[in-house]
């Protein structure tokens, strides 16, 4: 994970009216790095989508979901690695479920996993 924000935290992203290539490079990066948190963990990734400058997806184990979204890499260009949204979800089409909390992509696997083991 560090190599990812190595790679990723001083990346100014060239805004454009569609998605650019380097965009979907930190994404497959991105999408990389929660594979493996997920796999490591016994996580499903249930739903993952790339949006225009940001990205959100759920993560499912059992019966409990939790939807996670990074904001504009353009107008918040920290936020993808120090301000996290993520939410208990009652199923994986529910955005707005229970109120917002924010991490860290560092922290991100230990708040996550003390959703899912309570």
């Amino acid at each position: 994970m560090r190599t990812f924000i190595k790679k990723w935290e001083w990346v100014e992203f060239i805004s454009d009216s569609v998605l650019t290539e380097q965009y979907d490079d930190f994404n497959k990066w991105f999408k990389r790095i929660m594979k493996k948190i997920a796999t490591n963990l016994w996580w499903t990734i249930t739903w993952f989508k790339p949006n225009h400058f940001d990205t959100s997806w759920f993560i499912t184990v059992g019966d409990k979901h939790v939807f996670i979204s990074i904001s504009d890499l353009i107008f918040f260009k920290d936020e993808w690695k120090n301000h996290i949204l993520y939410r208990t979800a009652k199923d994986i089409n529910d955005y707005m479920w229970w109120s917002n909390k924010y991490t860290t992509l560092i922290n991100l696997r230990w708040d996550l996993d003390k959703i899912f083991n309570n």
